[in-house]
């Protein structure tokens, strides 16, 4: 789920991105609205660098003379970023936790001569997390 926030003169303030798996939180949100955060447990990073092979740098490369620049590597960057997620959802939940909040990706391409690779990064805060109201949060 999307969420975009608004302030009082109806400027947009910005994307918030809140993403339920089974019982456990990823958001974009610092402080979601509705959950209490019942412990903090750490920064969980993840990180990841991302290669082409050959064939498919000169399929992309067709495809960028055709069409807008980066589609034929969007696959590649897609699966380092959900690879990324993957492994910080299991670090918190080793620890005990069921949300990652205030989540940053970060995507840089690093491109040779020869070969083009993505360096992708996803960092977020390891929480237990509660709805307010539900009696949890003491």
């Amino acid at each position: 789920m999307v969420a975009e926030e608004r302030d009082r003169a109806g400027s947009k303030r910005g994307l918030k991105v809140i993403l339920r798996v089974d019982n456990f939180l990823l958001t974009t949100e610092e402080a979601p609205r509705g959950l209490l955060v019942k412990r903090r447990l750490g920064v969980a990073y993840s990180s990841i660098v991302a290669t082409t092979g050959f064939v498919k740098d000169f399929m992309a490369g067709l495809r960028d003379v055709f069409s807008s620049g980066w589609k034929g590597y969007q696959k590649e960057v897609e699966k380092a970023i959900v690879a990324c997620l993957e492994d910080l959802v299991r670090q918190t939940e080793s620890q005990g936790g069921n949300a990652l909040i205030g989540v940053r990706i970060a995507v840089r391409p690093m491109f040779t001569e020869k070969t083009k690779m993505f360096f992708v990064s996803v960092q977020g805060t390891a929480c237990e997390v509660v709805e307010e109201g539900d009696g949890r949060g003491d």
